[in-house]
């Protein structure tokens, strides 16, 4: 391999105190605001989780713009990016422990989606085959729970409700847009946030069976 190989623990060291770096400017901004009467002290927790969720967002949207605008293809980059965010939202999945993860891991699956996502726009049959064992396999799951998350029974159960009327509007917006002629090269992106956001899932209830056993 040309170049440097950067190893496991000298990674997780970095991706450690990311985090941790992260944790600390969240907690000293909340605490200023908590100290100028902004906020409410009894509110903390969940003005942190919330600074947390909207750092998480800017990342996000910082790492679409710039794969879009570096790849020459910004339309599909936002038609995957759109597709997996709204499905994410409710199907839950696999999460990386940090955001600092996510934010790399997001990134690599991006940038693979958008590099090989349309060498597969002339196998019709495959992914239309891909695409309806997705689709099914997300409408009849719905939600994966996870630690991250940890969903009660009632909330879970409004979840999976969610999720799979996503995946009923989802599925008719792509034979509404096939029927509108709309090309293959840019339906295979609406395609790929399925898959991958099923993939996600499955991902997620393995780890948990392994962790259990």
């Amino acid at each position: 391999m040309i170049g440097f190989e950067v190893s496991e623990p000298l990674c997780g060291a970095f991706f450690s105190y990311f985090a941790l770096w992260e944790i600390k400017m969240i907690n000293r901004m909340v605490s200023y605001m908590i100290t100028k009467n902004y906020i409410q002290d009894n509110m903390k927790e969940e003005y942190i989780y919330a600074a947390q969720m909207l750092i998480e967002k800017v990342y996000t949207y910082i790492m679409v713009m710039l794969v879009g605008l570096l790849s020459g293809k910004c339309i599909q980059t936002i038609i995957f990016a759109v597709t997996w965010c709204c499905l994410r939202k409710t199907t839950g999945g696999y999460h990386a422990c940090s955001t600092l993860r996510c934010f790399v891991g997001s990134a690599i699956m991006l940038l693979l989606v958008v590099a090989f996502a349309e060498k597969l726009d002339e196998a019709v049959l495959f992914m239309n085959i891909l695409l309806v064992l997705s689709s099914v396999y997300i409408f009849i799951v719905g939600t994966v729970n996870n630690p991250y998350i940890d969903y009660d029974e009632n909330e879970l159960a409004i979840t999976k409700e969610r999720t799979r009327k996503k995946i009923i509007a989802v599925a008719l917006i792509i034979v509404l847009l096939s029927f509108l002629s709309v090309p293959m090269k840019k339906l295979i992106y609406i395609y790929w946030g399925i898959v991958l956001s099923a993939l996600s899932m499955m991902l997620e209830r393995i780890r948990r069976k392994t962790i259990v056993n």
